[in-house]
């Protein structure tokens, strides 16, 4: 949230001369002189000798009240101030400084009405209306506020703190484009303005432009550099550009200047995890929790964290006790889930995985279709239903399989799936009709998505239906495949190392093709299932010869498929290639990650899912150099 930045919340007010006793007065002017020296304990003495013998003097009330503002005693200036408006109540200082002593008593109802008070008495009273948009701010009330703002920026445009203040309200009523422009008056004003420059850098968060952002949020930092708001949403900002590393200076700045502020921890374990610095991140997270016990945010993130260092069973109960904070969080319920399934509780974690359709980029893709959403209650004998894909293209390749046992059970089944995928899941037993997402679906009964089928069927270990081979590869295309890969004098292994770059957690799973530099073909001959090459592997790429590469040649999975059949083993880290050799029941050796997703499960070298898949695990977390040295003394072994 944006930092206010009233100005001149109390003010001094001049004498009002009364006609005091002489020794009074001269008490007073005393007083006054030291005030103003800033020799404060002075002062208030003698301002408190003067209200022992005259306890109505209203400057020596009102002075005094300015006084314990300054020392930031707010209930005593409330007391002092109170009196001196009883005094006078036609005195528009008295009531301001009144008003400014109850806002930071955080009574902002009673500051707006003395504020207003001092408005009625002073017209032109610009302070006054800054303030009490100020405490309209905090009552949420950002019209009224905005209003308050303007009315003081009407009275003295060169005001920079109304300005910045103005575009606070804007921001929480989520006008970005306003605020923006209320900010840069700011700065305009006072270039100098470290809050403007953090707040204008919150609302270009909030527009989708972290990178404008991190440069405000730097420069609010150089023009203050103990600005721990400015801090701690610069590494905000530099998280959300991937800058992990630059992120974690400055939330370690923001924690040096407030080691015990708990969302600094929390924070600073999000970077951390980012790193893959993952047991230092459990570290931040659990001091977040010291700090602020039960605080969800810190208990999901935890959750997430522990597995990375094989710690499942401590994740599920910091997710049950996230949950006990927010019993309908659908993220903590999703969470809950993955870990569950991946764990093999498959009972528990289907029902939990639903809550999905809740979350982030589920609930936007989630289909509103008129016929009724199937979860295994109804008969489909005689019916039709839709299956469709929800998520990537390996989850189409693995729960397509639903297909063939919901057929068995009477129903006309039709498959909504990627184009990439239309011509191979037409070989899929028990599917009626393949349809490419975009093109017009006929009429149904029912419809269910590929990743709630588990749930709908009732899938526990004992139970998935693991076919050896439930795909097939076009005939036509296999003979053009062994054509073009030419005579077979050699074994031929498929490698696959990269998935997709969008999909949010790549970075644990592909690995960089020069880590494969010591798997070089002798009694063997590799063949690349990528697509594309990516930048980061041109180099490493150019420098293996021995790699047959086919890339634009692969125009579907159904050529893909082709070219799996035509070899004898195929090798890929966990994406729609390993997924696509189990479904052909091609021999996969797979490639995981210490903290592997859910559908692998934990410490096996076999899957239930893939009778064909061979599963090779880091055994430290980003130990890819481990994986690849045992990968190499099997396929030293097949000689």
């Amino acid at each position: 949230m944006g930092k206010q930045s009233p100005r001149n919340r109390h003010q001094q007010g001049r004498a009002a001369g009364t006609a005091a006793p002489q020794p009074v007065a001269t008490l007073f002017q005393q007083a006054l002189a030291l005030h103003q020296q800033e020799k404060l304990d002075q002062a208030a003495a003698i301002y408190k000798q003067i209200l022992r013998g005259q306890p109505a003097h209203p400057d020596a009330l009102l002075f005094l009240g300015h006084l314990h503002l300054q020392r930031g005693q707010a209930p005593l200036a409330a007391e002092v101030l109170g009196k001196a408006v009883a005094v006078n109540p036609q005195h528009p200082v008295a009531q301001f400084n009144l008003g400014t002593a109850l806002f930071r008593m955080l009574r902002y109802a009673d500051a707006i009405a003395r504020f207003d008070a001092a408005i009625r008495l002073k017209p032109d009273y610009a302070e006054a209306f800054n303030n009490r948009g100020s405490a309209q701010q905090n009552l949420d009330r950002h019209e009224d506020a905005i209003a308050s703002f303007n009315r003081a920026i009407a009275l003295r445009p060169d005001d920079d703190f109304a300005h910045n203040n103005r575009g606070i309200s804007q921001q929480r009523l989520g006008q970005h484009a306003e605020a923006i422009a209320s900010f840069d008056q700011a700065i305009r004003l006072n270039p100098r303005n470290g809050v403007a420059r953090n707040n204008r850098g919150i609302s270009l968060l909030y527009q989708g432009a972290p990178d404008e952002a991190a440069e405000e949020f730097r420069r609010a930092r150089e023009l203050q550099p103990d600005y721990f708001d400015a801090c701690i949403n610069h590494g905000i900002a530099l998280s959300c550009l991937g800058r992990h590393a630059e992120a974690l200076e400055s939330i370690d700045r923001a924690l040096a200047l407030r080691p015990d502020n708990g969302l600094v921890h929390n924070n600073r374990g999000m970077a951390l995890m980012h790193l893959g610095r993952y047991a230092e991140a459990v570290a931040s997270f659990e001091r977040c929790l010291e700090r602020i016990p039960n605080y969800f945010e810190a208990l999901n993130n935890l959750g997430l964290a522990l597995p990375y260092l094989g710690r499942q069973p401590e994740a599920l109960a910091r997710f049950r006790q996230a949950l006990a904070v927010q019993p309908d969080n659908a993220t903590a319920h999703y969470n809950l889930g993955m870990c569950l399934l991946q764990t093999g509780q498959y009972a528990a974690g289907w029902p939990e995985f639903e809550w999905r359709w809740q979350t982030g980029q589920y609930a936007v893709a989630k289909r509103d279709l008129a016929p009724p959403l199937w979860l295994g209650r109804e008969t489909l004998h005689g019916r039709t239903i839709l299956l469709h894909a929800e998520q990537g293209l390996g989850d189409t390749l693995q729960f397509c399989r639903y297909a063939t046992q919901l057929a068995a059970h009477g129903a006309t089944v039709l498959l909504e799936a990627q184009p990439a995928l239309k011509s191979l899941l037409g070989t899929l037993d028990g599917v009626s009709r393949v349809i490419a997402q975009g093109e017009a679906l006929p009429a149904f009964d029912y419809h269910c998505p590929l990743l709630s089928l588990p749930l709908a069927c009732a899938t526990d270990l004992a139970n998935i239906p693991a076919a050896p081979r439930y795909l097939a590869a076009d005939a036509d295309r296999r003979t053009a495949w062994r054509a073009r890969l030419g005579e077979r004098t050699r074994p031929r292994i498929g490698l696959a190392w990269a998935g997709n770059t969008a999909f949010g957690n790549d970075h644990n799973r592909s690995i960089a093709l020069a880590d494969f530099a010591d798997l070089k073909p002798g009694n063997f001959g590799l063949v690349s299932l990528q697509k594309e090459i990516r930048p980061s592997d041109q180099a490493a790429f150019a420098a293996r010869s021995d790699i047959v590469h086919f890339g634009e040649e692969l125009h579907d999975f159904a050529d893909t498929a082709a070219l799996i059949d035509e070899l004898d083993l195929v090798i890929s880290v966990d994406t729609a290639v390993a997924h696509l050799a189990g479904a052909l029941g091609k021999p996969v050796w797979l490639l995981l990650p210490y903290n592997p997703d859910w559908r692998w499960l934990l410490e096996r070298n076999d899957s239930p899912w893939y009778p064909s898949a061979r599963l090779f695990r880091q055994a430290q977390p980003g130990d890819w150099h481990g994986v690849i040295a045992r990968l190499a003394d099997e396929l030293a072994a097949l000689r």
